[in-house]
Protein backbone atom coordinates (compact mmCIF):
# COMPACT_ATOMS: atom_id res chain seq x y z
CA UNK A 1 0.00 0.00 0.00
CA UNK A 2 2.94 2.39 0.03
CA UNK A 3 2.82 2.61 -4.17
CA UNK A 4 -0.88 4.19 -3.53
CA UNK A 5 -0.64 6.09 -0.46
CA UNK A 6 2.36 8.26 -2.06
CA UNK A 7 -0.02 8.68 -4.99
CA UNK A 8 -2.69 9.74 -3.05
CA UNK A 9 -0.46 12.21 -1.07
CA UNK A 10 0.85 13.15 -4.02
CA UNK A 11 -2.27 13.95 -5.71
CA UNK A 12 -3.63 16.09 -2.26
CA UNK A 13 -0.83 18.47 -2.70
CA UNK A 14 -1.17 18.91 -6.35
CA UNK A 15 -4.30 19.92 -5.28
CA UNK A 16 -3.23 22.47 -2.19
CA UNK A 17 -4.89 20.61 0.68
CA UNK A 18 -3.79 21.37 4.29
CA UNK A 19 -1.41 18.66 6.49
CA UNK A 20 -3.70 17.77 8.74
CA UNK A 21 -6.41 17.12 5.78
CA UNK A 22 -3.64 14.25 4.97
CA UNK A 23 -3.26 12.87 7.43
CA UNK A 24 -7.73 11.90 8.03
CA UNK A 25 -7.36 11.19 4.26
CA UNK A 26 -4.39 8.49 4.93
CA UNK A 27 -6.11 7.29 8.41
CA UNK A 28 -9.67 6.64 7.01
CA UNK A 29 -8.25 4.68 4.47
CA UNK A 30 -5.69 2.97 6.40
CA UNK A 31 -8.65 1.49 8.97
CA UNK A 32 -10.60 0.73 5.36
CA UNK A 33 -7.44 -1.65 4.14
CA UNK A 34 -7.28 -3.30 7.67
CA UNK A 35 -11.52 -4.25 8.09
CA UNK A 36 -10.76 -5.96 4.99
CA UNK A 37 -7.84 -7.23 5.20
CA UNK A 38 -6.74 -6.35 1.37
CA UNK A 39 -5.58 -3.63 0.11
CA UNK A 40 -7.92 -0.51 -1.04
CA UNK A 41 -7.45 -0.58 -5.01
CA UNK A 42 -9.04 -4.50 -4.59
CA UNK A 43 -12.41 -3.54 -2.85
CA UNK A 44 -15.61 -2.83 -4.37
CA UNK A 45 -18.09 -0.10 -4.05
CA UNK A 46 -20.40 -2.31 -2.22
CA UNK A 47 -17.95 -3.18 0.13
CA UNK A 48 -16.96 0.57 0.99
CA UNK A 49 -20.44 1.16 1.20
CA UNK A 50 -20.62 -1.46 3.55
CA UNK A 51 -18.11 -0.29 5.85
CA UNK A 52 -19.56 2.95 5.91
CA UNK A 53 -22.73 1.13 7.09
CA UNK A 54 -20.59 -0.38 9.85
CA UNK A 55 -18.85 2.71 10.76
CA UNK A 56 -22.48 4.34 11.63
CA UNK A 57 -24.34 1.07 12.92
CA UNK A 58 -21.86 -0.82 14.71
CA UNK A 59 -19.20 1.37 15.49
CA UNK A 60 -21.97 4.66 16.08
CA UNK A 61 -19.15 7.52 14.92
CA UNK A 62 -20.43 10.80 15.05
CA UNK A 63 -21.78 11.76 11.36
CA UNK A 64 -18.55 13.69 10.98
CA UNK A 65 -16.26 11.17 11.28
CA UNK A 66 -17.88 9.28 8.98
CA UNK A 67 -18.72 12.04 6.79
CA UNK A 68 -14.86 12.81 6.58
CA UNK A 69 -14.07 8.98 5.76
CA UNK A 70 -16.29 8.79 2.76
CA UNK A 71 -14.87 12.02 1.11
CA UNK A 72 -11.30 10.21 1.56
CA UNK A 73 -12.80 7.09 -0.22
CA UNK A 74 -14.17 9.14 -2.71
CA UNK A 75 -11.17 11.18 -3.49
CA UNK A 76 -8.92 7.50 -3.42
CA UNK A 77 -11.11 5.67 -5.77
CA UNK A 78 -12.22 8.89 -8.08
CA UNK A 79 -9.00 10.67 -8.14
CA UNK A 80 -6.15 8.47 -7.62
CA UNK A 81 -7.54 5.20 -8.80
CA UNK A 82 -9.70 7.10 -11.65
CA UNK A 83 -12.55 4.96 -11.39
CA UNK A 84 -16.17 6.24 -12.36
CA UNK A 85 -17.96 8.47 -10.07
CA UNK A 86 -20.19 6.58 -7.78
CA UNK A 87 -21.15 8.70 -4.79
CA UNK A 88 -20.25 6.91 -1.22
CA UNK A 89 -23.63 7.77 0.43
CA UNK A 90 -23.51 8.87 4.29
CA UNK A 91 -27.10 9.21 5.26
CA UNK A 92 -27.39 12.99 7.21
CA UNK A 93 -29.00 12.63 10.70
CA UNK A 94 -30.43 15.00 12.43
CA UNK A 95 -27.70 17.20 14.51
CA UNK A 96 -28.74 18.18 17.59
CA UNK A 97 -28.19 22.63 17.31
CA UNK A 98 -25.84 22.96 19.93
CA UNK A 99 -23.98 26.13 20.96
CA UNK A 100 -20.21 26.13 22.45
CA UNK A 101 -20.29 27.60 26.20
CA UNK A 102 -18.91 30.80 25.84
CA UNK A 103 -16.17 32.26 28.67
CA UNK A 104 -17.45 35.56 30.25
CA UNK A 105 -14.77 38.40 30.38
CA UNK A 106 -13.99 37.79 33.89
CA UNK A 107 -13.15 33.78 33.35
CA UNK A 108 -10.70 35.00 30.56
CA UNK A 109 -8.97 37.34 32.68
CA UNK A 110 -8.53 34.72 35.35
CA UNK A 111 -7.07 31.79 32.64
CA UNK A 112 -4.56 34.14 31.58
CA UNK A 113 -3.26 34.98 35.18
CA UNK A 114 -2.98 31.62 36.46
CA UNK A 115 -0.30 29.82 34.34
CA UNK A 116 2.99 29.82 36.32
CA UNK A 117 5.46 29.48 33.12
CA UNK A 118 5.57 33.03 30.87
CA UNK A 119 5.86 31.02 28.09
CA UNK A 120 1.98 29.21 28.46
CA UNK A 121 0.69 32.83 29.69
CA UNK A 122 1.91 34.34 26.84
CA UNK A 123 0.31 31.80 24.26
CA UNK A 124 -3.30 32.05 25.88
CA UNK A 125 -2.57 35.53 25.49
CA UNK A 126 -2.08 35.43 21.82
CA UNK A 127 -5.01 33.32 20.93
CA UNK A 128 -7.45 35.36 22.71
CA UNK A 129 -6.35 39.35 21.79
CA UNK A 130 -6.27 38.15 18.18
CA UNK A 131 -8.81 35.25 17.56
CA UNK A 132 -6.30 32.83 16.49
CA UNK A 133 -6.63 29.40 15.69
CA UNK A 134 -4.56 27.04 17.97
CA UNK A 135 -2.98 26.08 14.17
CA UNK A 136 -2.63 29.67 13.73
CA UNK A 137 -0.53 30.67 17.06
CA UNK A 138 1.88 28.27 17.34
CA UNK A 139 2.95 28.83 13.91
CA UNK A 140 3.96 32.18 14.43
CA UNK A 141 6.97 33.37 13.85
CA UNK A 142 9.13 36.56 15.11
CA UNK A 143 8.94 38.43 12.01
CA UNK A 144 5.39 38.59 12.14
CA UNK A 145 4.75 40.56 14.88
CA UNK A 146 4.91 44.20 13.69
CA UNK A 147 5.14 46.49 16.89
CA UNK A 148 5.46 50.03 15.03
CA UNK A 149 1.66 48.95 12.94
CA UNK A 150 0.48 47.00 15.88
CA UNK A 151 -0.45 44.02 13.49
CA UNK A 152 0.51 40.11 13.76
CA UNK A 153 0.26 38.66 10.15
CA UNK A 154 -1.26 35.41 9.83
CA UNK A 155 0.73 33.54 7.02
CA UNK A 156 -1.13 30.94 5.06
CA UNK A 157 -3.83 30.09 7.91
CA UNK A 158 -7.13 28.06 7.25
CA UNK A 159 -7.88 27.59 3.55
CA UNK A 160 -4.47 29.20 2.50
CA UNK A 161 -4.89 32.32 3.41
CA UNK A 162 -3.10 35.30 4.31
CA UNK A 163 -4.67 37.77 6.73
CA UNK A 164 -3.39 40.36 9.20
CA UNK A 165 -4.98 41.35 12.81
CA UNK A 166 -4.36 43.77 15.27
CA UNK A 167 -1.44 43.62 17.93
CA UNK A 168 -2.98 44.65 21.18
CA UNK A 169 -1.13 47.01 23.42
CA UNK A 170 -0.78 44.81 26.49
CA UNK A 171 -0.15 41.85 24.61
CA UNK A 172 2.69 44.11 22.94
CA UNK A 173 4.51 44.83 26.66
CA UNK A 174 4.11 40.92 27.30
CA UNK A 175 6.06 39.95 23.97
CA UNK A 176 8.58 42.71 25.17
CA UNK A 177 8.94 41.12 28.48
CA UNK A 178 9.39 37.71 27.01
CA UNK A 179 12.18 38.99 24.78
CA UNK A 180 14.23 39.99 28.08
CA UNK A 181 14.23 36.77 29.55
CA UNK A 182 14.21 34.16 26.90
CA UNK A 183 14.48 35.64 23.31
CA UNK A 184 13.28 33.55 20.53
CA UNK A 185 14.78 32.92 17.06
CA UNK A 186 12.63 31.79 14.39
CA UNK A 187 9.58 30.82 16.05
CA UNK A 188 7.63 32.42 18.55
CA UNK A 189 6.64 29.13 20.62
CA UNK A 190 9.21 26.57 19.09
CA UNK A 191 10.01 23.26 20.85
CA UNK A 192 12.91 22.16 22.78
CA UNK A 193 14.86 22.04 20.46
CA UNK A 194 14.50 25.56 18.73
CA UNK A 195 13.47 23.38 14.93
CA UNK A 196 9.80 23.66 14.78
CA UNK A 197 7.12 25.06 16.54
CA UNK A 198 5.16 23.34 19.20
CA UNK A 199 2.86 20.57 18.71
CA UNK A 200 -1.26 21.66 18.76
CA UNK A 201 -1.50 18.78 21.54
CA UNK A 202 1.11 21.22 23.80
CA UNK A 203 -1.16 24.04 23.30
CA UNK A 204 -4.41 21.93 24.27
CA UNK A 205 -2.51 20.63 27.70
CA UNK A 206 -1.68 24.14 28.47
CA UNK A 207 -4.85 25.49 27.66
CA UNK A 208 -6.62 22.50 30.16
CA UNK A 209 -4.50 23.14 32.99
CA UNK A 210 -4.68 26.67 33.33
CA UNK A 211 -8.90 26.09 33.24
CA UNK A 212 -8.05 23.79 36.30
CA UNK A 213 -6.07 25.60 37.72
CA UNK A 214 -8.79 29.32 37.08
CA UNK A 215 -11.58 26.71 38.50
CA UNK A 216 -13.74 26.96 34.89
CA UNK A 217 -15.79 23.93 34.92
CA UNK A 218 -17.29 25.10 30.90
CA UNK A 219 -16.60 22.63 28.36
CA UNK A 220 -14.05 23.28 24.94
CA UNK A 221 -10.55 23.01 24.58
CA UNK A 222 -8.20 26.11 23.93
CA UNK A 223 -10.60 27.12 20.65
CA UNK A 224 -13.09 28.51 23.28
CA UNK A 225 -11.04 31.57 23.52
CA UNK A 226 -11.38 32.42 19.83
CA UNK A 227 -15.00 31.84 20.08
CA UNK A 228 -14.93 34.07 23.31
CA UNK A 229 -12.93 36.44 20.68
CA UNK A 230 -16.08 37.04 18.36
CA UNK A 231 -18.64 36.91 20.84
CA UNK A 232 -17.29 39.64 23.26
CA UNK A 233 -16.53 41.96 19.86
CA UNK A 234 -20.06 41.38 18.59
CA UNK A 235 -21.02 42.08 22.38
CA UNK A 236 -19.05 45.54 22.17
CA UNK A 237 -21.12 47.10 19.22
CA UNK A 238 -18.68 45.79 16.42
CA UNK A 239 -20.09 45.04 12.92
CA UNK A 240 -20.29 41.78 11.65
CA UNK A 241 -18.00 42.20 8.58
CA UNK A 242 -15.30 43.23 10.79
CA UNK A 243 -15.78 39.95 12.52
CA UNK A 244 -15.77 38.31 9.63
CA UNK A 245 -12.15 39.55 8.34
CA UNK A 246 -10.61 39.42 11.87
CA UNK A 247 -11.92 35.64 12.28
CA UNK A 248 -10.81 34.78 8.48
CA UNK A 249 -13.72 33.55 7.08
CA UNK A 250 -14.91 33.18 3.69
CA UNK A 251 -18.56 33.13 3.97
CA UNK A 252 -20.25 35.35 5.87
CA UNK A 253 -22.83 32.86 7.07
CA UNK A 254 -19.70 31.33 9.68
CA UNK A 255 -19.56 34.39 11.33
CA UNK A 256 -23.49 34.60 11.42
CA UNK A 257 -23.35 31.89 14.27
CA UNK A 258 -21.64 33.60 16.66
CA UNK A 259 -25.19 36.08 16.76
CA UNK A 260 -26.52 33.26 18.62
CA UNK A 261 -23.75 33.12 21.41
CA UNK A 262 -23.68 36.90 21.91
CA UNK A 263 -26.39 37.76 24.18
CA UNK A 264 -25.95 41.44 24.68
CA UNK A 265 -28.84 42.73 22.35
CA UNK A 266 -30.94 39.61 23.37
CA UNK A 267 -31.19 40.13 27.43
CA UNK A 268 -31.27 43.80 27.40
CA UNK A 269 -34.22 43.10 25.39
CA UNK A 270 -36.04 42.21 28.77
CA UNK A 271 -39.24 39.97 29.78
CA UNK A 272 -43.07 41.14 28.83
CA UNK A 273 -43.36 40.06 32.51
CA UNK A 274 -41.27 42.65 33.75
CA UNK A 275 -42.66 45.21 31.35
CA UNK A 276 -46.25 44.11 32.50
CA UNK A 277 -45.41 44.65 36.74
CA UNK A 278 -44.15 48.61 35.57
CA UNK A 279 -46.37 51.05 36.64
CA UNK A 280 -48.33 52.78 33.81
CA UNK A 281 -46.85 56.10 32.69
CA UNK A 282 -47.94 58.90 33.93
CA UNK A 283 -50.08 61.17 31.47
CA UNK A 284 -48.83 64.32 30.37
CA UNK A 285 -51.98 66.48 30.47
CA UNK A 286 -55.05 66.19 32.57
CA UNK A 287 -58.18 65.77 31.40
CA UNK A 288 -60.58 68.61 30.97
CA UNK A 289 -62.91 68.97 33.39
CA UNK A 290 -66.39 69.46 32.56
CA UNK A 291 -67.96 72.36 32.36
CA UNK A 292 -70.31 74.56 34.83
CA UNK A 293 -74.08 74.53 34.84
CA UNK A 294 -73.80 77.80 33.63
CA UNK A 295 -71.87 77.26 30.50
CA UNK A 296 -73.49 74.64 29.75
CA UNK A 297 -76.90 76.54 29.43
CA UNK A 298 -75.04 79.02 27.50
CA UNK A 299 -73.96 76.05 24.68
CA UNK A 300 -77.77 75.27 24.75
CA UNK A 301 -77.22 72.11 26.40
CA UNK A 302 -79.42 70.46 29.16
CA UNK A 303 -78.83 70.84 33.25
CA UNK A 304 -80.71 68.27 34.25
CA UNK A 305 -79.20 64.79 35.72
CA UNK A 306 -81.82 63.13 33.82
CA UNK A 307 -81.48 64.50 30.52
CA UNK A 308 -78.03 65.68 30.17
CA UNK A 309 -77.50 65.49 26.38
CA UNK A 310 -77.03 68.42 24.51
CA UNK A 311 -80.09 70.39 22.04
CA UNK A 312 -79.08 72.19 19.05
CA UNK A 313 -77.62 75.13 20.17
CA UNK A 314 -77.72 78.14 18.02
CA UNK A 315 -74.96 80.50 16.54
CA UNK A 316 -75.13 83.40 19.33
CA UNK A 317 -75.11 80.70 21.90
CA UNK A 318 -71.54 79.52 20.48
CA UNK A 319 -70.03 82.99 20.09
CA UNK A 320 -71.44 83.37 23.84
CA UNK A 321 -70.01 80.57 25.34
CA UNK A 322 -66.65 81.16 23.86
CA UNK A 323 -66.33 84.67 24.69
CA UNK A 324 -67.48 83.52 28.15
CA UNK A 325 -65.33 81.02 28.36
CA UNK A 326 -62.25 83.15 27.57
CA UNK A 327 -63.68 86.36 30.14
CA UNK A 328 -64.29 84.39 33.86
CA UNK A 329 -65.31 86.44 36.53
CA UNK A 330 -62.59 87.75 38.94
CA UNK A 331 -63.11 86.31 43.06
CA UNK A 332 -61.97 90.08 44.04
CA UNK A 333 -63.42 93.69 43.61
CA UNK A 334 -60.52 95.07 44.44
CA UNK A 335 -58.41 94.15 41.31
CA UNK A 336 -57.21 96.96 39.14
CA UNK A 337 -58.81 96.71 35.65
CA UNK A 338 -56.46 96.01 32.80
CA UNK A 339 -56.04 97.59 29.70
CA UNK A 340 -57.32 96.11 26.49
CA UNK A 341 -53.41 95.22 25.35
CA UNK A 342 -53.58 92.71 27.13
CA UNK A 343 -56.70 90.67 25.68
CA UNK A 344 -55.63 87.19 24.51
CA UNK A 345 -56.27 86.99 20.59
CA UNK A 346 -59.06 84.96 20.83
CA UNK A 347 -60.93 86.77 22.86
CA UNK A 348 -60.18 89.99 20.33
CA UNK A 349 -61.83 87.55 17.95
CA UNK A 350 -64.82 87.10 19.79
CA UNK A 351 -65.61 90.37 20.64
CA UNK A 352 -65.06 92.90 18.24
CA UNK A 353 -64.18 96.32 19.26
CA UNK A 354 -67.33 97.86 17.94
CA UNK A 355 -69.17 95.61 20.23
CA UNK A 356 -70.17 96.84 23.51
CA UNK A 357 -69.07 93.26 24.70
CA UNK A 358 -65.16 95.01 24.78
CA UNK A 359 -65.35 96.39 28.46
CA UNK A 360 -66.11 92.47 29.94
CA UNK A 361 -63.31 91.01 28.02
CA UNK A 362 -60.85 93.90 28.78
CA UNK A 363 -61.38 93.23 32.30
CA UNK A 364 -62.11 89.64 32.87
CA UNK A 365 -59.23 88.22 30.32
CA UNK A 366 -56.08 88.58 32.10
CA UNK A 367 -57.45 87.39 34.89
CA UNK A 368 -58.30 83.96 33.51
CA UNK A 369 -56.61 80.97 34.87
CA UNK A 370 -53.84 79.00 32.77
CA UNK A 371 -55.36 75.95 30.90
CA UNK A 372 -55.48 73.01 31.03
CA UNK A 373 -54.81 73.31 35.59
CA UNK A 374 -51.96 71.89 37.30
CA UNK A 375 -51.86 68.85 38.43
CA UNK A 376 -52.92 68.79 42.42
CA UNK A 377 -54.17 72.70 42.08
CA UNK A 378 -57.41 73.46 44.32
CA UNK A 379 -60.73 74.24 43.18
CA UNK A 380 -61.30 77.69 42.15
CA UNK A 381 -63.22 79.70 45.29
CA UNK A 382 -66.64 80.70 44.41
CA UNK A 383 -67.17 84.02 43.37
CA UNK A 384 -68.33 86.68 45.62
CA UNK A 385 -69.78 89.75 43.43
CA UNK A 386 -71.57 86.73 41.00
CA UNK A 387 -75.17 88.48 40.63
CA UNK A 388 -74.50 92.41 41.74
CA UNK A 389 -77.61 94.58 41.07
CA UNK A 390 -75.53 97.19 39.19
CA UNK A 391 -72.97 96.68 36.48
CA UNK A 392 -71.32 100.40 36.62
CA UNK A 393 -69.37 100.05 39.65
CA UNK A 394 -68.45 95.83 39.31
CA UNK A 395 -66.69 94.65 37.00
CA UNK A 396 -69.18 91.55 37.12
CA UNK A 397 -72.35 91.50 35.07
CA UNK A 398 -75.37 90.22 36.36
CA UNK A 399 -76.41 87.36 34.27
CA UNK A 400 -79.14 89.04 32.46
CA UNK A 401 -76.76 91.58 31.03
CA UNK A 402 -74.07 89.58 30.46
CA UNK A 403 -76.50 87.34 28.34
CA UNK A 404 -77.77 90.60 26.77
CA UNK A 405 -74.32 92.07 25.99
CA UNK A 406 -72.60 88.91 24.65
CA UNK A 407 -75.74 88.17 22.45
CA UNK A 408 -75.95 91.81 21.01
CA UNK A 409 -73.17 91.87 18.78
Amino acid sequence: MSELRDRMIRDMTVRGFARRTHTAYIAAVVKLAKHYHRSPDQLTNDEVQTYLAHLINDRKLSWSTCSQAANAFRFLYHVTLGRPRTDFHVPLPKQPQKLPEILSREEVWRLLTVPPLPRHRLLLMTVYSAGLRVSEAIALKVSDIDADRLTIRIEQGKGAKDRYVPLAARLLQELRAYWKTTPPRTWLFANRQGTRPIDVTVAQKTYMLAKLRAGIVKQGGIHALRHAFATHLLEAGKDLHTVQRLLGHRHVTTTMRYFHLSQGRVLTAGSPWICRSRPPPEPWRRRRPPPRASARRLRGESTSPISSGPTAPTIDARIGWLALSIALCTPSRSAAPLRSAAIAPSARRAAPSASPTTPVATATAPNASAWPPSVGSPPAAAKSCRFPTSTSSSRCPTRSTRWRKVTRG
